[in-house]
């Protein structure tokens, strides 16, 4: 499985499923079929009339983006999808408004020519096979356009407590990304919605970590696309670690980054194999978030080398435009939703890059660092076949404390827990900021964060902090915005890696000094860095633990005393820590 551990509401398709009582067993072709065109007269939905295929929430999310409804939110012609239905043999999957498509398998070969031969189908894309029950025994049933998707209910939970709470093992990573300070204020994700797009999410019904999120009624719908019979909980335990990142809630054990957010469990992906059906499943729960107005898509899933080696994908195709998953990505991103996608783990296969869809435009690719903010040696590397710096940014992948089926929390390894990590902050910094749109946050994301001066394609822009985040939105009311400062370390002792952080509120040259205190009281230079800070603008730089000489060999630094010195034109400001040796993990 060279794959990231795939593991790297209008059109909520419920398709119809076989009677899994049928005993035989058959080898079945699965297609993606684009159609001409959305029939015209024919089809009964209207641009003009938004809320018969959209959400209240959904509509509303486009019109604080600046986001039109067109004819790519129209539902499909289901007079196409009938006309193709009633071949012996046919059953359709899934359907994709975005991309005026129909995902059906067949088990007679023959009829995917009769297939493509009808006059409204443009084109057809082999997607894999599978093994399901004979045809022959059971009865299929054609799936409909629109869903319950148009009726979640809104969000009016009370916000949690976060004064004095203890995270658990969860504390690592969510400091790291400075977001207690957003907790703290309040903000916790309430009244957002998250979809997490995964494999499965066994047992979280029954699951200590998200019995407030039941209790609360937050957890809004579970959508199964893959075997389309309504339990996502008996399925791969993925989704359910992937989730107790964000959602989980029992203070001194695990507190997630997003406790009091409401959610969507999508399950697109079948972990037994790997085949492009999967992407397409994908498309139509991203397609379903949509619809139900989801602020925040988290999907820890990648796709990159197939289990038949001839739909593999090349680094040529990793441009954010050949996937389909990856285009959908980028429509779902256009439509004003946030998507946070794991980056992958083949930083040290032979694929060794990011995989899709976390190659589309405009969404957050997350990498993955260690307790001490270093690269995860597993954690995939860009750039984009474009050229474009990847991953965005990162967050805690390794050792990162995850809730198993059995009610024990643990740390577990993958970009598939740094990326809800971050997602689950993002919710929380789009609560704070409920006037600002989606790519307003995300520049704000990469602002805050520590490579953003520098980046590079092992941290993207770096490890972001959302304090700093939400400072840059303007909505900070203990932060000053008319002063410069230096701003306090989120943490240095016992890390090997600290991010300098300067809000400037001129355009104005910046250089920071690194110094240590020896025994005898004097000062030794460490590493000096410059640049340039824009007005009303932080400038972040990252300082690491070991340093080059200038012989060019790597040094640690000792424990001790040391201190961060600014200088721009007209001022100097300095903060003085203690350093101890790096945490081990």
């Amino acid at each position: 499985m060279a794959k990231i551990k795939k593991i790297l509401l209008v059109l909520a398709i419920v398709a119809g499923t076989y009677n899994l009582q049928a005993q035989g067993k058959i080898k079945v072709s699965r297609f993606w079929v684009e159609l001409k065109d959305k029939g015209g007269k024919a089809n009964r939905f209207d641009t003009s009339r938004p809320y018969e295929f959209l959400s209240s929430r959904s509509i509303e999310r486009r019109a604080k983006n600046n986001v039109r409804i067109t004819m790519q939110d129209i539902p499909v012609n289901m007079s196409y999808v009938y006309e193709m239905a009633i071949f012996p043999g046919t059953k359709v999957l899934n359907i994709s408004k975005w991309f005026n498509a129909v995902t059906i398998e067949v088990y007679d070969s023959t009829t995917i020519e009769k297939i493509k031969a009808l006059n409204f189908v443009s084109g057809v894309r082999y997607l894999g096979k599978g093994m399901v029950p004979d045809p022959s025994l059971v009865i299929t049933k054609t799936p409909e356009n629109i869903s319950d998707a148009l009726l979640v209910p809104f969000d009016l939970t009370p916000v949690l407590s976060f004064k004095n709470t203890d995270y658990g093992k969860g504390t690592a990573q969510i400091t790291m990304l400075n977001g207690k300070s957003l907790h703290d204020m309040g903000f916790s994700g309430q009244g957002v919605f998250i979809a997490v797009i995964d494999a499965g999410f066994r047992q979280a019904d029954r699951s200590d970590v998200y019995r407030q999120m039941f209790s609360d009624k937050r957890m809004l719908a579970a959508v199964d696309f893959v075997e389309h019979d309504g339990d996502v909980y008996n399925d791969d335990n993925h989704g359910m670690n992937v989730l107790s990142c964000m959602a989980s809630y029992i203070p001194g054990k695990m507190v997630g980054t997003a406790p009091a957010a409401s959610y969507f469990l999508l399950r697109s992906e079948q972990s037994a194999s790997e085949f492009p059906v999967e992407e397409a499943n994908w498309v139509s729960a991203a397609e379903y978030a949509d619809s139900a107005g989801v602020d925040v898509i988290n999907s820890s899933l990648g796709y990159n080398i197939f289990d038949d080696p001839a739909l593999s994908y090349h680094y040529g195709d990793l441009n954010g435009k050949t996937s389909i998953i990856s285009r959908a990505a980028t429509i779902a991103s256009s439509k004003g939703i946030i998507i946070c996608n794991s980056a992958g783990n083949d930083g040290e296969s032979v694929w060794h890059y990011i995989g899709m869809p976390a190659d589309a435009e405009n969404i957050i690719s997350v990498g993955g660092v260690d307790v001490n903010a270093s690269h995860a040696s597993f954690s995939s590397y860009g750039p984009t076949s474009d050229g474009r710096i990847k991953p965005t940014v990162c967050a805690m992948a390794e050792n990162t404390a995850v809730a198993s089926v059995n009610n024990s929390v643990y740390g577990s390894n993958g970009t598939s827990f740094s990326s809800p990590v971050l997602a689950g902050m993002v919710a929380c910094l789009v609560q704070a900021n409920p006037n600002k749109t989606s790519q307003e946050i995300m520049d704000a994301i990469n602002k805050s964060s520590s490579h953003y001066n520098m980046p590079d394609n092992n941290y993207g822009f770096g490890i972001p902090d959302f304090y700093i985040a939400h400072t840059i939105l303007g909505g900070n009311n203990k932060f000053d915005y008319t002063k410069d400062q230096l701003i306090p370390l989120t943490y240095s002792t016992g890390f090997s890696k600290f991010f300098v952080r300067y809000y400037s509120v001129k355009s104005q040259e910046v250089t920071i000094t690194l110094s240590y205190t020896k025994k005898n009281g004097k000062i030794k230079r460490k590493t000096k860095m410059a640049g340039h800070a824009d007005a009303g603008s932080f400038f972040n730089s990252p300082f690491i633990f070991n340093y080059m000489t200038n012989k060019k060999k790597v040094k640690k630094l000792k424990a001790g005393t040391y201190v961060i010195t600014v200088k721009t034109d007209t001022a100097t400001f300095t903060q003085n820590f203690s350093y101890t040796p790096e945490v081990k993990n």
